[in-house]
């Protein structure tokens, strides 16, 4: 059968029909829009985007039914974008969006995930995308990431009848993760959901896809969670997509809290990569992930983290002094793409590519209080797409209405749709260059497409009067202009990590410009076999 016989088949009656999904009301708005715009050729704005709209849900239905048929006939498998959602009207009681914490203030509320199902329903981007149903995590699934205790925490939590009950959960769960009966349901269902989008994009019965979920997981552990953290989602997925036949999985995390659990449990493992972008120092939660944490043994390597900080010097008299700088915005995040995120990919060749697709970067987010815009996100992701099946998972964002806009831009740019031109900066700050140099420095030994920083050499090593200079002027400057000092205790574990002293930057930037990285020879992913899935 050749493919115009198949196309010819699809009846134009049923295009934009009731059988589309569509409510009949919607149906009748947008056809009556579409007849006033005819007749009225200066109608107002919104009555030309409601039929728009119509026209872009027609296409998509016509484009699924056409996939349909070819799938039938056995010619064509087209790509296939994946959207796992709850539908309230399916299931009656939607754990996902029915579990609260109980603890206020609480940002991981209900709402957000609402606020992007309406968004998405709106532009009818929930009609073109092929539905993923969510289900819940069996057992041996939880079982491949955490501890069968805090399996049973999660469990006893939310069927406490007593404040005795909560007893057996202080050993695996913080004080703020008091949910309702709802939650143990809801995590597993979260899990579940991530770790069914992964399985199908490894097997390909789809490109790429999107799993909105809650609550988030990235900061969960083996054994404990915090945060409102209750299972790893993306950890779950990976385990799931090993189980299915990746023999490479790669982790990236873009949202603004570092993503503790996930960089635990696969410190050890050759064939994840987990690559962490998030705001790091000043107590910033939950304090952890330095660039130069890289993994342990075969894993060496493998954890990537690009802590944004802003870079600080000491005086003479030892105060450590942090320069004031912007916050981190669109620039900064797609060059860290251009710099490490697309070469390191490209280098590990990964059968999958998941997301951890926080927003709580996003432009006016209470928590992140960065200023990445939804394009942004957009633009993030159609750079990821060509490189692997490619699945995102919600996880963190806290302002609703950038929440729902960066999801939809995500969703736009996995269906194939240019990203929307960038409204932000498109270079790096201060911060931004500061932290990705430092794990460019941190990774050279690990990875060969990040090889020899060749700007450094245009700009030279510098000296040690060079540096006595430098050190002058921040003091200087912080004395006339107000800089912040932080006269804390200078042996400060965590903070020690993100200072380069003056003798090891200088050894750090000469090494570098002999095209040498300091410490062991460079190993690349093809000095590791994949070894078989937990």
């Amino acid at each position: 059968m050749r493919l115009l016989d198949i196309l010819d088949q699809i009846p134009a009656s049923s295009v934009g029909s009731s059988s589309s999904g569509l409510q009949p009301e919607a149906e009748a708005a947008a056809a009556a829009a579409g007849q006033q715009q005819e007749q009225q050729p200066d109608a107002p704005a919104a009555l030309r985007s409601t039929a728009a709209l119509s026209q872009r849900i027609e296409a998509g239905i016509a484009l699924q039914q056409a996939r349909q048929l070819l799938q039938d006939a056995g010619i064509l498998q087209l790509p296939t974008t994946l959207l796992a959602w709850e539908d309230e009207e399916l299931e009656p009681e939607p754990a996902m969006q029915l579990h609260r914490g109980l603890l206020p203030p609480n940002h991981e509320r209900p709402e957000r995930l609402r606020a992007v199902l309406a968004r998405l329903r709106a532009a009818g981007l929930l009609d073109i995308c092929g539905r993923l149903q969510p289900r819940e995590a069996t057992e041996e699934e939880l079982l491949s990431v955490h501890s069968a205790g805090l399996i049973a925490a999660v469990a006893a939590l939310s069927h406490a009848n007593q404040p005795s009950d909560l007893n057996q959960v202080a050993d695996h769960l913080s004080p703020d993760m008091l949910g309702n009966r709802y939650t143990y349901r809801a995590a597993r269902t979260a899990a579940g959901t991530a770790a069914e989008l992964a399985r199908q994009l490894v097997t390909g019965q789809a490109s790429n896809g999107m799993a909105l979920i809650r609550p988030a997981g990235h900061v969960a552990g083996v054994d404990s969670g915090e945060a409102g953290n209750y299972f790893n989602n993306a950890a779950v997925a990976v385990r799931a997509a090993q189980a299915a036949g990746a023999r490479r999985v790669m982790v990236i995390d873009w949202d603004v809290h570092h993503c503790k659990g996930t960089s635990e449990i696969f410190a050890e493992d050759p064939n994840v990569v987990v690559l962490s972008l998030h705001r790091y120092g000043s107590g910033f939660f939950p304090s952890s992930g330095p660039a130069e944490h890289v993994g342990v043994g075969r894993g060496r390597g493998r954890n990537i983290n690009v802590a944004w900080c802003p870079p600080s010097v000491m005086d003479k008299r030892g105060r450590r002094i942090q320069v004031e700088a912007p916050p981190i915005s669109d620039g900064d995040y797609l060059t860290a793409w251009h710099m490490l995120v697309l070469p390191i990919a490209a280098e590990f060749r990964p059968d999958l590519i998941l997301v951890s697709a926080g927003f709580d970067a996003a432009d006016k987010d209470p928590l992140g209080h960065y200023r990445v815009h939804p394009e942004c996100f957009g633009h993030l992701t159609a750079l990821l797409r060509p490189l692997a099946p490619l699945g995102l998972l919600l996880e963190g964002g806290y302002n609703l209405a950038a929440t729902a806009a960066s999801a939809e831009a995500c969703v736009r740019a996995l269906l194939g749709e240019r990203p929307a031109p960038l409204r932000g900066t498109r270079c790096a700050g201060v911060t931004g260059w500061s932290s990705i140099l430092r794990t460019l420095l941190v990774h050279q030994e690990h990875w060969q497409s990040l090889g020899m920083l060749n700007f450094l050499q245009l700009a030279g090593t510098p000296t040690s009067e060079e540096w006595e200079e430098v050190q002058d002027e921040v003091e200087e400057e912080s004395e006339d202009e107000g800089y912040e000092v932080d006269a804390g205790d200078s042996e400060d574990g965590e903070e020690e990590e993100q200072e380069l002293q003056e003798g090891e930057f200088a050894a750090v930037l000469a090494t570098a410009v002999q095209g040498e990285a300091p410490g062991q020879a460079s190993t690349s992913v093809d000095d590791f076999e994949p070894e078989e899935a937990l």
